[in-house]
């Protein structure tokens, strides 16, 4: 009884001495010992006793005092001063009073334009211009949305007067929205539309209806709220005696106008920028916002209805944006409905940077655009434009080889004829029938 008990006392002992030789071998670094042969046991001087202390070199274990290095100065008394200064609030008046910060022109902060997927691209334009205008009609799709769901359009159905026409309708998932606004409908036709393959900041544009008198404030708020550098009007403000926008800038130089909390200056006429193409520099603000400077660009070669026959000065105008707006920022682009000529120029920016190809090209142009804005490219004619953008732009950026140039040539000209014959039957039409209700 007296063994076992000795030897249970002995084992205890020796698991602690183990446990306190393992912690003190993590603290404290490894010492090097002298090279012992496997005949020889080491020398007693080769040992180090836990009595003796460590070289300075050596981490202090627990027992040792630090070195007069390791201890930390004394704190100064400037150090344990505290610098406390009086902040000042100001009173609304004095902030509205104060000059308004500059947007940034730093090139670091640009985006880079994105790289267009010609690898994709240009085997479905050359399958088109080969196909020919005759044969692409035939598979135009008709079919005015992908979505048939009642309740992805109630925002739309609450506001009807808030809605320039019936039909189509505007997406809820799409819709653009109010944050912290006083608006208390919360609510405008416009839809955020981009390039599917890609969701970068800088290619999130917006597509919206002529404003309404009722809705000139809902939108400058949105322009406010989207930081929208550029706005692209693609109707006049009345044709051939119908409404297609209300006038929601001054008409001269140094006028001011408001409408609602928004004040909006005219600031100066810019140089044209592309023949028939109105540049105009607008301020807006409001006691939230700061002045900010709005581009609006007017394009007064579109009728509606009809699609120009040559599309190099359309070409021209985007190729012009491209290189001018600042790609961080957002795009207003509207006709009267949303979903003709203006889903028609944004459409030249989506599909050149959506991943296309001959077998599922023709579904694919409704999608891009119609996923994001319900009715979009609402007739056959503004698809063939579409088409002979995308081919042009092409075209100039040299994209095509030689043995192109047939086809190229080829398929606008089969363009220009159809869309001349297009266009003298819809001025016919629009003479004849009344004009359309609002």
């Amino acid at each position: 009884m007296y063994t076992c008990f000795i030897t249970i006392i002995t084992l205890f002992v020796v698991i602690y001495q183990l446990i306190i030789g393992c912690s003190d071998k993590k603290k404290s670094p490894k010492i090097a010992a002298p090279i012992a042969s496997p005949a020889t046991k080491p020398s007693r001087a080769a040992k180090t006793s836990r009595a003796t202390k460590p070289s300075r070199a050596a981490k202090p274990s627990r027992s040792a005092k630090p070195s007069r290095a390791a201890i930390p100065s004394p704190p100064t008394e400037s150090s344990k001063s505290i610098s406390i200064t009086k902040v000042k609030v100001k009173s609304k008046k004095e902030m509205q009073e104060e000059t308004p910060p500059t947007l940034s022109d730093d090139s670091s902060k640009k985006v880079e334009p994105y790289k267009i997927p010609y690898d994709t691209l240009i085997p479905w334009l050359v399958f088109t211009m080969r196909d020919g205008v005759a044969n692409q009609l035939t598979l135009y799709d008709n079919k005015p949305d992908y979505v048939k769901r009642r309740r992805w359009f109630l925002a739309f159905d609450k506001h009807p007067e808030l809605n320039r026409y019936k039909e189509p309708k505007c997406y809820d998932f799409t819709k653009v929205k109010f944050f912290l606004s006083e608006n208390k409908k919360q609510y405008i036709n416009a839809s955020h539309v981009t390039s599917v393959c890609e969701r970068r900041n800088y290619q999130w544009n917006i597509l919206t209806q002529g404003p309404l008198l009722n809705t000139i404030p809902h939108f400058w708020e949105m322009v406010c709220n989207s930081d929208v550098e550029f706005i692209i009007m693609l109707c006049s403000f009345t044709e051939k005696g119908v409404e297609q926008s209300a006038r929601y800038f001054p008409e001269k130089e140094g006028d001011v106008e408001k409408y609602g909390e928004f004040e909006v200056k005219y600031l100066k006429k810019e140089d044209d920028p592309v023949k028939n193409v109105i540049w105009t520099k607008l301020e807006v603000k409001n006691s939230d916002f700061y002045a900010r400077t709005v581009n609006h660009i007017q394009v007064t070669w579109w009728p509606d209805k009809t699609a120009p026959e040559d599309p190099k000065p359309t070409i021209e105008l985007y190729k012009w944006l491209e290189k001018t707006r600042d790609l961080t920022r957002k795009m207003v682009v509207h006709c009267d409905s949303g979903v003709g000529r203006s889903a028609c120029f944004l459409g030249i920016d989506v599909l050149l940077k959506y991943p296309m190809t001959s077998e599922n090209s023709n579904t694919r142009i409704n999608e891009a655009i119609r996923v994001s804005r319900n009715g979009a490219i609402d007739s056959p004619l503004l698809q063939m434009f579409l088409l002979a953008c995308l081919i042009e732009y092409c075209y100039q950026e040299k994209k095509f080889g030689p043995e192109l140039e047939a086809s190229y040539k080829g398929f606008m000209e089969e363009y220009k004829n159809y869309s001349k014959k297009m266009n003298e039957a819809a001025n016919l039409k629009t003479q004849s029938e009344p004009p359309k209700k609002i």
